[in-house]
């Protein structure tokens, strides 16, 4: 609305509404206020979690060696002290050419010194092509028959056959058959649950309840011609054929049932896959050969090498060891075109198991990397050691096994740092900040030169929730000491080079640290851990540690389903969330309030306007009159 013209002023409408307006919306900016106070604090209380939760998490790692703590604390001090940084380990081998190792933990079994030899690596099966080409894209002509890899395992260490026919052009058949039964005892009797057999493409599908069959001849006669598949009974095992060619009819088989012996009856499951010959190349027999296998789960890789004059076709087995061995067979294998004669395969490596001994205990591994054969390591076998000779001993590796002194000392130095990160900000929440004017060493001057507003704290302070977690902390950091009659001489944090600061900060002697981890580790770690044991009544009998009292309290303030931080916040946010109604309800009633005023003043607006031209009329009316008298 614009100005209003009254005997020659200008009435601002708009800036009078507005001048009435902020004054009417007072109460709003009061509730505004109210709720950027509370989210500030909201704000705190957040950062404060955080910090409690960064604590809790440097602690339970040094407790448990994970972020998480267990649902129940450990009873006994030996299961505590297993689980925690105190059984940090290091591994030096003394030639690592030979081996190398790893420590991660897992009690003092791991301690000490032993003396290794490594007799043999363990080595994956290898079998090379007798055969080669001059390029491994070059037309190889056409080829029949099968190539078959036998005597090797899925990843469930059922035994499989991957058949590739090798029949020209490029794009074979694809087909998968299943044996079903041990092949030596035939399936009798009676389970429950289900077979299915299931195409690639999904669009055919056999579900069979065993519930009733009683033989695989049973088994047969369901499948046999339903939905294309073939079945017969071979041998005593039930060879089951896919209802037609290619990828897409190549079937999977799933047992599912809650009685064992009914797959205990079927035996362990054949495979025969027949993939996709990418080519009649080499690099395209390669490939059919490494699809077969993937379909089939099966640990091989064919690969192509060069020997200096040809390509030549390379099965290598995955994995290591002679549980990994598998042998190559032929079938009606005939060359028509510039190829070689045959398809034969040599076993350039047999796949052996690793022979070694341990403090003079020999000892195998299908795998090079051994992971349990000296409790909380990792050793890894790179080379063989060098075999005696009459009259001088063969060699020998030492791998030393020690306390991983370090890894202790900057653990606690987490736990200090995240402690005084929580120490620090509730200091900043109660500490008051005085900013002077001027300074002077006259305590009167000082006292003179500060207002009330130059003394600031934070948003917390005075805060119950606050003081009550720093008295619970300080009550753990203060009051650890091991009890008397405990084999140790330590006592207290001090014995360690922790010490407690003015502002309730800690700082850490490392070398004293060092020290104590030296003189006595199991002393130093029962004053952390704490010394509960099972007494003879059953009962715990607990003498809790600084840490594990520390993570127990911590627990229960960072809980994320009920801790008094998160109450404090709630409680808070549900306060804001009820003031944003009242501004939203209030902001209603002031909307209404401006509408009413802006239509009071379009009235007085308009009155003024019919008065204006009512002055006007009669003005002229009485000089029409003057004029009247002149004459």
């Amino acid at each position: 609305m614009g100005t209003i013209d009254i005997i020659g002023s200008q009435l601002d409408v708009a800036s009078i509404v507005s001048q009435l307006m902020l004054l009417e919306r007072q109460p709003v900016y009061r509730m505004e206020d109210q709720v950027a106070s509370m989210q500030t604090k909201v704000n705190a209380y957040q950062e404060f979690n955080t910090k409690l939760s960064a604590l809790a998490n440097s602690v339970n790692k040094m407790l448990y060696g994970t972020s998480y703590a267990p649902m129940v604390l450990p009873a006994s001090f030996n299961d505590r002290l297993t689980r925690s940084m105190f059984t940090s380990s290091t591994a030096k081998s003394s030639n690592e050419n030979v081996l190398t190792a790893t420590a991660f933990g897992g009690g003092y079994t791991a301690q000490g010194s032993y003396s290794i030899t490594v007799r043999e690596l363990a080595k994956a099966h290898t079998s090379i092509s007798t055969w080669g080409v001059d390029a491994v894209n070059k037309d190889i002509g056409k080829i029949t028959g099968t190539i078959t890899f036998e005597n090797i395992t899925d990843t469930d260490g059922d035994p499989l056959t991957i058949g590739i026919n090798l029949d020209s052009p490029a794009k074979a058949q694809v087909w998968t058959s299943a044996e079903i039964g041990s092949g030596e005892t035939p399936f009798t009797g009676t389970g429950t649950g289900t077979i299915t057999f299931k195409t690639n493409d999904g669009s055919k599908t056999i579900d069979i309840n065993v519930n009733s069959l009683t033989s695989l001849h049973d088994l047969e006669n369901v499948i046999d011609g339903n939905q294309g598949f073939a079945a017969a009974v071979v041998n005593n095992q039930l060879v089951v054929t896919a209802p037609g060619t290619g990828t897409d009819n190549a079937f999977s088989v799933e047992f599912t049932g809650n009685n064992l012996s009914l797959h205990e009856g079927l035996g362990a499951k054949a495979v025969i896959t027949q993939a996709e010959n990418n080519g009649n190349t080499l690099s395209g027999l390669q490939q059919a050969i490494n699809d077969a296998a993937s379909k089939a789960g099966v640990g091989i890789n064919a690969l192509i090498t060069n020997d200096g004059a040809n390509y030549k076709l390379m099965i290598v087995s995955k994995e290591t060891g002679e549980i990994n061995q598998f042998s190559v067979a032929l079938e009606s294998d005939n060359w028509n075109g510039s190829g070689p004669e045959t398809l034969d395969f040599n076993d350039a490596q047999i796949g052996r198991d690793a022979v070694f001994t341990i403090n003079n205990i020999v000892m195998t591994s299908s795998s090079n990397t051994l992971k349990s054969v000296i409790e909380g390591v990792t050793i890894e076998l790179k080379n063989v050691t060098q075999p005696g000779e009459p009259g001088k001993p063969g060699e020998t590796v030492k791998l030393d096994l020690g306390v991983d002194e370090d890894a202790i000392v900057e653990s606690i130095k987490d736990v200090i740092a995240a402690y005084n990160e929580v120490v620090k900000f509730i200091n900043s929440q109660f500490s008051p900040n005085i900013n002077l004017v001027n300074t002077s060493n006259s305590s009167d001057f000082i006292k003179s030169q500060f207002k009330t507003s130059d003394v600031t704290t934070g948003v917390l302070a005075g805060d119950t929730t606050l003081r009550s977690v720093q008295s619970r902390l300080q009550e753990i950091i203060m009051g650890s000491m091991l009890p008397e009659g405990e084999s140790t001489g330590f006592r207290s944090m001090r014995s360690f080079g922790i010490t407690a600061e003015r502002d309730g900060t800690l700082s850490l002697d490392e070398s004293e640290l060092k020290k104590a981890l030296s003189d006595d580790l199991e002393g130093t770690a029962k004053f952390f851990l704490g010394t509960a044991k099972i007494g003879s009544d059953g009962k715990v009998v607990a003498s809790s540690g600084m840490l594990s009292n520390m993570g127990t309290a911590l627990k229960g303030l960072t809980d994320p389903l009920g801790n008094p931080i998160k109450g404090a916040m709630d409680g808070l946010t549900s306060t804001i969330n009820n003031v944003m109604k009242n501004i939203e309800s209030y902001e209603l009633r002031l909307q209404a309030k401006e509408d009413m005023l802006y239509a009071q003043f379009a009235a007085a607006d308009q009155a003024l306007r019919q008065m204006r031209v009512l002055l006007g009329s009669i003005g002229s009316s009485l000089a029409s009159l003057s004029n009247m008298n002149n004459n």
